[in-house]
């Protein structure tokens, strides 16, 4: 009898660790699409080329840029387009340009 009611409280346990992992993937999934909508509406608002954004992590993110020089152009306009994203997603702290592949 006391096996029997081990495996289930283990098998609870086993769904409420599901649930939870399931819950927070789901979580970052939708942050990772709502920035990427957001990144798309303002590169094409503001005409950006040759750059993408990499991803998300810890309220960062990362964008990737095709060389030096759109580098040193998007370092330029960095906190004006972290204002605009940060009216869309005030969780965003920070922004990085890095060079990458943007294709």
């Amino acid at each position: 009898m006391t096996q029997f009611s081990e495996k289930k409280g283990s098998d609870n346990i086993k769904n409420i660790i599901q649930k939870v992992i399931g819950t927070i993937s789901e979580s970052n999934i939708s942050k990772q699409g709502k920035i990427q909508q957001v990144w798309d509406k303002i590169a094409q608002e503001e005409g950006f080329q040759a750059v993408k954004l990499a991803g998300m992590k810890d309220n960062q993110i990362t964008v990737y840029v095709d060389s030096s020089a759109r580098l040193y152009a998007m370092k330029l306009y960095k906190n004006l387009i972290l204002s605009k994203i940060k009216k869309e997603m005030p969780e965003i702290e920070k922004i990085y340009f890095k060079i990458g592949k943007v294709k």
